[in-house]
């Protein structure tokens, strides 16, 4: 995530490099999968958890994410990363009192 936040946060996505991609992917999956599995086992209120305490950085980083997810959606899947984008709407809807992104 730090790589993300600090070296694509400015980077314009058309200039990314497959190692930028690399990193990126790497944050999408590992925030879809933790959603993923909080679903899977019936323990939603583990993503509230998670979109709270994690909301900064699950923002910043779908921010940022976001040409890459839309590419592969359009390109690959519909669906392809869609439990980052409802973890991205869960932190949104709990941020009430920090500063947008």
């Amino acid at each position: 995530r730090k790589y993300v936040q600090k070296n694509l946060d400015s980077k314009l996505f058309n200039k990314w490099s497959p190692e930028d991609k690399d990193f990126a992917e790497t944050v999408c999956r590992n925030y879809d999968f933790a959603y993923l599995m909080n679903e899977r086992l019936n323990m939603e209120s583990n993503n509230k958890e998670i979109a709270s305490k994690w909301n900064h950085s699950i923002r910043k980083c779908y921010k940022i994410c976001k040409p890459l997810i839309k590419e592969y959606q359009a390109s690959r899947d519909k669906n392809f990363w869609n439990h980052f984008d409802k973890l991205n709407i869960l932190a949104e809807s709990t941020n009430s009192n920090t500063e947008n992104i």
